[in-house]
């Protein structure tokens, strides 16, 4: 005869260890940010600055928001490169332009951690990312 109080409390504590692991393996999943919504990992240095935008595209589809009429959807578009600006000495001039690459948080506001610098030098693109950026910067100061 067997008796079925152990297996049952057994089987039971097997579905609350799966039900409780699945959730938090996505949920640092999600936190993780991602750079796969944008082109830019087909970006290659000493592209020319029209070579890259032809890839990266002058927008970013980043989700959808409810319109005026009831169940009507809104596209939600960032404009990509978010911004550029130009630094550089008077022997060397450097664009950096700053691409909307991934959602850091989902709260409405692009931050500068959720924008991927793009260096170019002489319209050549010589680096990516803050770290080159802000090793660049050292070395201008």
């Amino acid at each position: 005869m067997y008796k079925k109080g152990p297996w049952i409390i057994l089987l039971f504590m097997a579905g609350c260890v799966a039900a409780t692991s699945a959730p938090e393996f996505y949920s640092r999943d999600w936190e993780r940010p991602s750079i796969a919504m944008t082109n830019i990992d087909k970006v290659q240095l000493g592209m020319t600055s029209e070579e890259v935008e032809a890839i990266m595209g002058d927008t970013l589809d980043v989700g959808y928001r409810t319109g005026d009429s009831e169940g009507v959807y809104e596209g939600l578009v960032v404009k990509n490169p978010y911004y550029d600006e130009i630094i550089g000495t008077e022997e060397a001039q450097y664009r950096i332009v700053y691409y909307f690459t991934h959602i850091k948080k989902a709260d409405g506001i692009v931050t500068s951690d959720e924008l991927t610098p793009l260096v170019f030098e002489e319209n050549r693109l010589i680096g990516i990312g803050q770290g080159f950026l802000a090793e660049l910067n050292g070395r201008l100061k």
